[in-house]
């Protein structure tokens, strides 16, 4: 069964690893970018705005991640975790195997949508960059987007917890 599940977590941890390692590349375009520029190069009236947009979508980007793992993820071991009657019925609940599937595409559903909301973190922070040519603008954006993604990597014990014991069965039993 344990091969089984790194089968299953395979296609998040690729788009988790790509994810992650957009944040860096955007890290390395940015300094290759802006290198060899000089400080007149620095645009002396931007908007406010631009300068502290990574700052204020942070939070909003947090709250979005939190609502889209309560919604599509549920119950497991993470931040957010939400009452199992909260979450929508599972499609197909009687049959195991159909529950362990509808259990496991709203799992990925929801990791899809919460990489790429923490990923916008990082864009945010390298928007702010690029328009104040001030590389350091991306760091703080940077950090919290890549301890977010830290966090949400994609683990077996966190699929387990969704499953119950009929669709752990039903999972063992199907042939692959």
């Amino acid at each position: 069964m344990p091969s089984r599940i790194a089968r299953l977590l395979k296609p998040q941890r690729v788009v988790w690893l790509a994810m992650t390692s957009s944040v860096l590349v955007l890290g390395v375009v940015l300094h290759v970018v802006l290198s060899g520029q000089g400080p007149d190069a620095v645009p002396r009236d931007l908007p406010l705005i631009i300068l502290i947009l990574p700052f204020l979508m942070t939070p909003v980007l947090l709250v979005a991640i939190g609502v889209v793992r309560r919604t599509y993820i549920g119950p497991g071991l993470g931040l957010w975790t939400v009452r199992e009657d909260l979450l929508p019925p599972l499609q197909g609940s009687d049959d195991p195997l159909k529950a362990a599937r509808s259990a496991i595409a709203r799992a990925n559903t929801g990791f899809l949508l919460s990489i790429a909301l923490t990923e916008a973190i990082a864009l945010f922070g390298f928007i702010s960059s690029f328009i104040s040519r001030d590389p350091s603008r991306f760091y703080p954006a940077a950090a919290i987007a890549l301890v977010l993604m830290a966090v949400q990597f994609p683990r077996p014990i966190g699929l387990l917890a969704r499953l119950g014991k009929r669709e752990l069965q039903a999972l063992s039993n199907e042939t692959s």
